[in-house]
């Protein structure tokens, strides 16, 4: 077979858009994304550390830096916080919060 034959001539002619719409199949189900388990995590009153947000989505430290930054370029409040055990934690602010 060359470049630019076709494929097998014995392969099956069956459309790639054949869909079965007699038995749809049920929607996948998703959980809460990587941004929105940060996010809940950020909301806690003692924040989130770096640790802690590496080890919740697996990112890499560079990785959330970056996603923080975006964050915080939205609009979103971001604030750095050290923690009574001396860790350095982020914290996402909301209005209600005052802070």
């Amino acid at each position: 077979m060359g470049l630019h034959d076709k494929g097998d001539p014995n392969m099956s002619k069956t459309p790639v858009n054949n869909i079965d719409t007699e038995h749809p199949k049920a929607p996948l189900a998703f959980g809460p994304t990587k941004t929105e388990i940060m996010r809940k995590l950020l909301r806690r009153k003692s924040g989130a550390s770096m640790q802690d947000l590496m080890a919740t989505t697996g990112w890499q430290s560079h990785s959330l830096h970056g996603h923080l930054s975006h964050m915080r370029k939205s609009g979103q409040i971001i604030t750095r916080i050290e923690r009574r055990d001396g860790v350095m934690a982020y914290r996402l602010e909301t209005p209600e919060s005052g802070t």
